[in-house]
């Protein structure tokens, strides 16, 4: 059926003359404009920035999930302290029972920590409080009500003797100070769910015994479940076992059954017991056992004597598996190798499913070292994805209706421009005539916009930084000594209001390929600690001094020198430490981040001073590329 406008010639002629009419072709070119901008707007918007969205959301919620773990980590380091103190009181106090109720019923629990300590106690070695009797340990449980009782039950002849309890046995063969923490269990006296703190206690350089501080697992549950509504999800705990010592409902991690004296006992689940009836947990049981592995392959290459030391306690308490003894004596090895408190984050992947959340999650594991225990952290993709989705909304109908707007606006000026000036017929003989250009020039000419825009693309490529977030180094040739000085020109006007004299002393001639962007961070970090230290001291002593210099062409190594209020040489340990201020007005994050910085560029970093008043020295090495072929030398001249 031929449309009504093929049937009438002369509305054809028409509808052809306005087809090739100079108005049809702009208004025709304008909506072409608009549909691509919509098409490339909205492309970017849902794909790019709803993925940064979206990364961000991750991230974010990653730091707070760390700031629980830093705040778990701060309770479990408390209550390893306050267990030291018990076990060295009990050095130094005389063996006498009066005195021991007395004294240690009221330190027993810090009145800040009722909250999370179950209870608490002294156990000497067989004999050792008394040569006269075997058990005489002094234990103390929280009640309901918040008060202590004192429980003997533990010094019953009859009874199994505390002596070879798991959470006792560890202190035989770890040194003084060491804190060894149990797997979740419960106290077969006060029923409460717990897990332990067990320091050694040593006398005249022989074991005597422990102290211990316990620690409700309901607590630590219940501070978990508060912190866990900030992040939209759900945190849970297991202990170097795989043993669960906290989740947002308990009833799925435990089971109930009779023991040999006819009493209802509670055994806390492995993540292996948990593996087939809780979605997800079997990627968290492989990375767990990952990291059991892979400490007790260091035990074995590096310590002496692993394998008899593990077969000599094995024999000792057969009790213990195999498993258990290897990570136990690979525990102890770690712990007089590693000196690190804080926790850190070992893997962040994204499971279809987890317990408790039926949909994708984004699973985040931290590792608490000396209590080698696992943080994972839930938090379902959605948190992420329908704020990132409404965002990428409201972005997109504003760039619609923007864009809408404008070309609107250039489309009416365009018209009365074009269509109503008098050079209208010229500008209609030149689009006609490029109308009529052979297809073999139209081709030529697109192959010479090919050729320049590619030459384009390879000279910009080089400089884009990736679009995949902050994560990744971004290196580039750079001045080593002009970075330097522009550092010192951001305070350059503060310094000099405060009388501070700077020299930089550079020896580096080369350009340097480094990420630019974390060397300059340190730097700031380094000269703003610098700057604070010389305010403490007078006018005429206050001296800053900055040096640069490669060690083998290979190693760049700077040095910032102040002769400002120096540092304790006590505190120099701790000096990166996250928090660690001598400043009152500071936050002690500037030399923690300029820490991790120069971790994440592969080199170290080091304080020196030689005490109070005598200022101080921070020296950074980082591996580079020198650049031979481009001299600084032969640049500026």
């Amino acid at each position: 059926m031929k449309s009504p406008v093929s049937q009438n010639p002369h509305l054809w002629r028409l509808v052809r003359r306005w087809r090739q009419s100079l108005s049809f072709r702009l208004t025709f070119a304008h909506l072409l404009v608009f549909g691509v901008l919509i098409i490339a707007s909205v492309t970017m918007i849902y794909t790019v920035q709803r993925s940064l969205l979206v990364r961000q959301g991750e991230d974010y919620a990653e730091q707070l999930g760390l700031r629980v773990v830093s705040d778990l980590n701060g309770v479990i380091l408390q209550a390893q302290n306050q267990t030291r103190v018990l076990a060295e009181l009990a050095q130094v106090v005389e063996p006498e029972p009066a005195g021991y109720q007395k004294l240690f019923s009221q330190i027993i629990v810090p009145p800040d920590m009722r909250d999370v300590v179950a209870g608490g106690g002294i156990w000497p070695e067989p004999y050792a409080f008394d040569p006269a009797v075997e058990r005489r340990s002094f234990f103390w449980g929280m009640e309901p009500d918040g008060s202590l009782k004192y429980y003997d039950d533990y010094n019953d002849p009859n009874g199994p003797g505390y002596h070879m309890e798991h959470w006792y046995i560890p202190g035989r063969y770890y040194p003084p100070s060491a804190a060894i923490w149990s797997r979740s269990y419960t106290d077969p006296y006060s029923l409460q769910p717990m897990v332990t703190c067990t320091v050694p206690i040593y006398k005249e350089q022989q074991f005597n015994g422990v102290a211990t501080i316990d620690l409700k697992l309901d607590g630590l549950n219940r501070t978990l479940i508060r912190a866990a509504n900030t992040i939209g999800g759900y945190l849970f705990v297991v202990d170097r076992e795989g043993r669960f010592v906290a989740f947002p409902q308990m009833d799925m991690i435990r089971q109930e059954h009779v023991g040999e004296a006819g009493d209802v006992q509670t055994e806390y689940l492995n993540l292996k017991d948990v593996t087939t009836k809780l979605p997800g947990m079997s990627r968290i049981a492989e990375l767990h056992d990952e990291m059991n592995i892979r400490m007790i392959q260091n035990a074995q290459q590096n310590m002496v004597n692993f394998t008899q030391r593990v077969d000599e306690l094995h024999r000792k308490y057969p009790a213990l598996t195999t498993q258990q003894t290897q990570m136990l004596i690979a525990s102890m090895f770690d712990q007089t190798k590693v000196k690190a408190l804080n926790p850190r984050q070992v893997r962040r992947m994204t499971l279809a499913s987890m317990p408790l959340v039926s949909e994708p999650c984004m699973v985040s594991v931290f590792h608490m070292p000396r209590t080698y225990w696992n943080v994972v952290m839930v938090v379902p993709v959605s948190t992420f994805t329908k704020p990132a989705d409404q965002a990428s909304n409201r972005l997109a109908m504003w760039f619609v209706g923007i864009q809408a707007v404008v070309m609107l606006i250039l489309f009416v000026v365009a018209r009365r421009l074009v269509l109503k000036s008098p050079r209208c017929r010229i500008v209609r003989d030149v689009l006609l005539k490029w109308d009529r250009k052979s297809d073999k020039q139209l081709e030529d000419d697109l192959e010479d916009i090919g050729s320049s825009m590619e030459h384009i693309r390879q000279l910009v490529r080089p400089q884009t930084p990736s679009a995949h977030g902050n994560n990744h180094a971004i290196y580039v040739n750079t001045d080593i000594e002009r970075l330097i000085r522009d550092v010192l020109a951001i305070d350059a006007e503060d310094m000099n209001l405060k009388n501070i004299l700077t020299h930089v002393q550079v020896s580096v001639e080369q350009l340097i390929k480094v990420d630019a962007y974390r060397l300059a961070q340190v730097l700031t970090n380094l000269m703003t600690n610098a700057r604070h230290a010389l305010e403490k001291v007078d006018d005429d002593q206050r001296r800053l001094h900055v040096s640069a210099h490669l060690i083998d062409n290979s190693i760049l190594q700077i040095t910032v020198h102040d002769t400002g209020c120096g540092i304790d040489p006590m505190q120099l340990p701790n000096i990166f430490e996250h928090g660690f201020t001598t400043n009152p007005s500071a936050r002690g994050v500037g030399l923690h981040s300029a820490a991790l910085a120069v971790s994440e560029l592969n080199g170290s970093i080091n304080a020196h001073s030689d005490g109070l008043n005598k200022g101080s020295t921070f020296t950074i090495s980082i591996p580079v590329e020198v650049q031979p072929t481009i001299n600084l030398v032969s640049m500026n001249s």
